[in-house]
């Protein structure tokens, strides 16, 4: 498994590289307000945008984005964990059981934004289910034809 490099690229060498249009740069660049999540797929590479995790996965190597945020430099000790070559006798040299890098690389990328989604849900329940005088039965709502239709 190789160590972690540091690349500056122009968005034109990097879409040439990725075979991507540079519109697809959009989802990943953090210039751009109110991204959503969304997973590209192109022929060359996968474009990947979930939460923190900004990336562009090749069929051997993960191009990850802002990597000074500390949420980055956790994410990428897992994919460097996940990804790591298993250890295979000489007999076995290629299995068929084993999904393809880019597989493995998606999955890790969503394992991770499903753990950090998991975990903001659970702050949210302790915060709502540690009031013990929660007024769920207080709160009312008057539906009128006149104002459902507004």
């Amino acid at each position: 498994m190789q160590h972690p490099v540091m690349l500056a690229l122009p968005r034109h060498q990097l879409c040439i590289a990725a075979g991507l249009q540079i519109r697809d740069l959009r989802c990943i660049d953090p210039h751009f307000r109110k991204q959503l999540p969304s997973i590209l797929v192109r022929p060359l590479s996968m474009v990947v945008s979930l939460g923190a995790a900004k990336a562009i996965i090749f069929c051997d190597m993960v191009l990850l984005f802002d990597h000074q945020k500390p949420e980055i430099k956790g994410l990428v000790r897992e994919l460097q964990s996940s990804l790591a070559p298993t250890k295979r006798s000489a007999s076995s040299w290629i299995s068929l059981n084993d999904p393809p890098f880019e597989f493995k690389a998606l999955a890790t990328l969503l394992d991770i934004a499903c753990t950090d989604l998991d975990d903001r849900c659970r702050v949210v329940e302790e915060k709502v289910l540690g009031q013990t005088t929660f007024p769920l039965e207080n709160i009312s709502c008057t539906a009128h034809k006149r104002n459902m239709f507004e």
